[in-house]
Formats: C-alpha cells, sequence, structure tokens
C-alpha cells in the first residue's frame, strides 16, 4: 500500500494534501545557482519506470526491515505498517531540538495509540492509523531505541547548515571541519527539464574523509530519479553516538508524497566506512 500510494502520487493519482561541548566547525559550500539544463521529451511509459526505479533500486532504500533498528518521528498520525506497534510502552532516546544548532538527547517514555486516518478510513468510526507521542514536551527530531550506541547527551555537537545546505541538489559541495578532522559532501546528478517542470536523475550524495591514514569516500544516498518538488534534505548533521565522528539524519526520499528519514551513525560502521545505515522509517503522505 504505501509503495502503491508513493507511485499514484508520483503520476498525479493522489489528491494533494491540505495544506558534551560544541566544537568548532568551518565549511566551505558551493551550489550550481545558474545551471544550464536540457530539455527531455518523455512518455508515460518511461515515467513509470522511473518511478519504480526510483523506489526499488534506491540506496539506502524504503524497507526498514532490512536495517538493524526501527526508528521513528512522533506527532503525526501516521499509516498503518508504518510504525512498529512493539514500541509502545518502552523508553527510547530520543534527538531534540530547543533552538536553531541547539539539539540534545534524551530518554522519553514512548505510548502509542490508533487513530482515525483521514486519507485511508472510509470513515472516521475506523482507526487504522497510529499516533506516537513522548513524554517530553519537545518533539522528537527522531526516536532511536534506548541502551544501544546512544544516550542521553546534555548538548550534542551540531554541524549548522542553512536550508540550502541542507538539500543538497545535485552540484552542491559542502566542506567542513568537525572535532578537528576535515570532511566534504558532494552531491552529484542530471538535470532535465521533463514537461513543465526540472527532475533530477541518477543522484548521489557521498561524504569524503580520511580514515586509517587513507583517503576514502562513501556513498550516503543514491536515486534513480526525483523531481523539482522533492529532494532529499539533511534533517540534522552532529554527533549523535559521542565519538567525535559526524553522524547524520537524512531525508532520503526522491517524492514529495513520501519521507524516508534515515539514521546514519558512525560508531557502527565497518571496515573503511565511515557511517552505517541503522534504520529508517517509510512515510507516505496523502
Amino acid at each position: 500500500m504505501r509503495k502503491v500510494l508513493c507511485l499514484f502520487a508520483l503520476l498525479g493519482s493522489v489528491i494533494a494534501c491540505n495544506n558534551t561541548s560544541q566544537p568548532t566547525t568551518q565549511d566551505t559550500t558551493k551550489q550550481k545557482d545558474s545551471i544550464s539544463v536540457p530539455q527531455a521529451k518523455v512518455d508515460e511509459d518511461s515515467l513509470n519506470a522511473f518511478a519504480d526505479n526510483a523506489y526499488e533500486n534506491s540506496y539506502p532504500g524504503f524497507h526498514p526491515e532490512k536495517f538493524p533498528w526501527r526508528i521513528h518521528q512522533a506527532g503525526s498520525v501516521f499509516h498503518d505498517g508504518e510504525v512498529d506497534p512493539k514500541i509502545s510502552n518502552t523508553v527510547q532516546v530520543g534527538l531534540f531540538k530547543r533552538d536553531e544548532n541547539d539539539f540534545y538527547l534524551d530518554t522519553t517514555f514512548v505510548t502509542t495509540s490508533r487513530e482515525y486516518d483521514a486519507v485511508l478510513d472510509e470513515d472516521t468510526t475506523a482507526a487504522t492509523g497510529w499516533k506516537v507521542m513522548v513524554t517530553k514536551t519537545d518533539e522528537p527530531i527522531l526516536l532511536m531505541p534506548f541502551g544501544k550506541s546512544v544516550k542521553p547527551i546534555a548538548k550534542v555537537a551540531s554541524i549548522p547548515m542553512t536550508e540550502a545546505e541542507k538539500a543538497a541538489e545535485a552540484g552542491y559541495t559542502k566542506s567542513f571541519t568537525f572535532f578537528n578532522k576535515k570532511y566534504k559532501l558532494v552531491a552529484t546528478g542530471e538535470k532535465l527539464h521533463v514537461e513543465d517542470h526540472i527532475e533530477t536523475r541518477n543522484y548521489k550524495l557521498m561524504i569524503e574523509y580520511e580514515k586509517n591514514g587513507k583517503q576514502e569516500k562513501q556513498l550516503l544516498v543514491s536515486l534513480a530519479y526525483f523531481d523539482d518538488v522533492q529532494h532529499i534534505e539533511i534533517l540534522f548533521a552532529g554527533d549523535v553516538d559521542g565519538d567525535e565522528l559526524p553522524d547524520f539524519i537524512i531525508n532520503t526520499s526522491y517524492h514529495y508524497n513520501l519521507s524516508a528519514p534515515t539514521l546514519y551513525l558512525s560508531s557502527e560502521a565497518k571496515g573503511n566506512d565511515l557511517l552505517r545505515v541503522m534504520g529508517v522509517q517509510e512515510i507516505t503522505g496523502c
């Protein structure tokens, strides 16, 4: 159902919805603001193929069961299947935001309730949706399993980013220093005019870094397709697990009707990788 909703929205058949101490970081960001975008002619079959490819062959993908952890956002009513029922009546660790570039990690008791789903339920007597609630006043950016690699931190070291930097569109680079180590985010892809909008194809977001004395590069996101309405978004960059290496929460979605907050942790990385994908929550809209 979640895939069907996303693809239907992509093809226009779903009605749109109504509306520790902080380290010193240095960064240089480049974004190609004016770019020559070639015109492309795409028939419906080709568009369908790109939509299927974007969903099935993306990296890291949209299937929560593939990853070590079930992670969750809170507050909204989610569709059935987007919330793990086992999270109810458990203690989780939440990443919370006090203010701009001021984050903390703390434990919180989590409960769930079944709610009316305004998109999928036929009438208000049904309750197939799920609501995730926490005991803290602040709403968490993300909930993660307690007692794993994340524990309460009074002030989480973060990497400041502008809205344009968070978007990480094709052609973007961001160099930054975090706990005296240098990193570089690089986004590539091909932009095309398709009918009345711009699409990005063959998108990749990578991070460059040094590990064990060698320069390395790791793929973070790979998408065959997304249109100009929605691009990926870096929701958080900083040290979630307290090892003085950067971690990320990235919405890896290719379409406006799909949200996919994805957690990358450095403390769980293997081999020469800097990061490991620990979990994703697949959330469809209307």
